[in-house]
């Protein structure tokens, strides 16, 4: 059994990862994109790739859905160029965010990101994000499951539970399942998600 000492330590790490960590409390999740939000007709390719630029460099400033969904799909070329270039890892994964809001078809690139050991953590979890926002449940959840039993990295295991029990609240006997079997340090990460399944 752990002792007092060592799971206190443990909890200070933990504490530490948070803070460097994208929030998944203090970060809210973007809603599915709504028929509501339509495309602004009115901009140009400059004026989309403008309005692109300042929204990935925004910093206190959260770029709501109807935002993006004004720039259209017009705005899936200059965001791919910065998921796929050189860019900061936070600004790429801001990259995904707006193209999940514009309903782009390169789900298959989030597939692969979510995936790759080797991206960034900010980078997996917006590409997580966006598969439960652009899949079909069964397979958000055929993506996601593998992911969270099997992920090197916890922070990603946890993100792809919290995901599947945002869109997919069935889901949450598997997590539990999961959870039984799931050392100390696990059983924290899965703490939101257990916390969204006792609130269903």
């Amino acid at each position: 059994m752990m002792s007092r000492l060592a799971l206190a330590s443990l909890l200070a790490l933990l504490s530490s990862a948070v803070m460097a960590a994208p929030q998944l409390h203090k970060r809210p999740f973007v809603p599915a994109p709504s028929a509501d939000a339509q495309p602004d007709p009115s901009l140009t390719d400059d004026d989309i790739r403008g309005q692109v630029s300042a929204f990935l460099g925004s910093i206190d400033t959260s770029i709501s859905l109807a935002q993006w969904k004004a720039l259209g799909i017009r705005a899936e070329t200059p965001l791919l160029e910065v998921l796929n270039g050189g860019s900061l890892p936070t600004r790429r994964a801001k990259a995904i965010d707006g193209l999940s809001a514009i309903g782009t078809s390169r789900v298959e690139l989030f597939k692969t990101i979510a995936n790759n050991e080797q991206e960034p953590f900010v980078v997996r979890y917006a590409a997580i994000r966006g598969i439960g926002y652009l899949l079909p449940e069964n397979e958000m959840i055929a993506q996601l499951s593998p992911m969270m039993k099997n992920a090197k990295d916890s922070r990603v295991r946890s993100v792809a539970a919290l995901v599947m029990v945002k869109h997919a609240p069935a889901t949450c006997s598997s997590i539990r399942t999961q959870v039984k079997t799931a050392n100390e340090e696990m059983r924290l990460r899965f703490g939101p998600a257990m916390d969204a399944c006792f609130g269903k």
